[in-house]
């Protein structure tokens, strides 16, 4: 397989790891929005952190099982759109429940993000430069942190809390719709190549 081709399927995976660890700490920075919002005090609003960190964990076993019937490309296309659903729900919740149901739902899809853009690097890349691209795409991958703190901080204080959220979950969709278009044309391309 060409280059280029092997290029766009990984870095559709290292954009929707990015996009997943955006979604993952998004709610890291908007604490104080949420207390105005939920009308609720700090020790209720850790339970948006928990659940969403229980399911991440509960998930692992789960994750990587499905992992080996449903492949990677699916898999981080099922992990972006559930991440997506689970900050537009953080989005549209004016009562703390909804928020955690939210949260939960994003970190069930946020557990098949990162497993499955590792098992793609070892897919695609043999030897001691898989590990280097593991390492490098994972750094990437963090830098949704960074997007969280400062561009998503900025959103959410200049816009509120509905259009902030609403913004991570459509990247989250972005990230899916780009992985299923990529992994759609690599599909087509490989069975064109197989009738020739």
């Amino acid at each position: 397989m060409s280059k280029p081709r092997v290029g766009l399927i990984l870095g559709s995976a290292v954009f929707a790891y990015f996009v997943s660890v955006i979604e993952r700490s998004s709610m890291g920075v908007a604490s104080l929005a949420a207390t105005s919002r939920f009308d609720t005090g700090a020790a209720a609003l850790s339970s948006l952190a928990a659940a969403q960190l229980a399911v991440y964990a509960a998930m692992q076993i789960p994750a990587g099982m499905a992992l080996d019937r449903f492949g990677a490309r699916k898999l981080i296309v099922f992990g972006s759109l559930l991440t997506g659903i689970g900050n537009l729900t953080v989005a549209m919740a004016v009562q703390l429940p909804l928020a955690i149901l939210g949260r939960m739902i994003v970190g069930f899809g946020d557990a098949f993000v990162f497993i499955s853009m590792i098992r793609l690097i070892n897919g695609w890349v043999s030897g001691p430069k898989a590990t280097r691209f593991t390492q490098l795409f994972a750094n990437l991958g963090q830098l949704g942190q960074i997007f969280s703190a400062i561009p998503f901080a900025y959103l959410l204080g200049a816009a509120g809390w509905a259009p902030a959220f609403g913004v991570a979950s459509s990247l989250a969709f972005i990230a899916a719709a780009t992985s299923f278009f990529i992994n759609r044309l690599h599909f087509i391309y490989y069975n064109w190549l197989c009738r020739l």
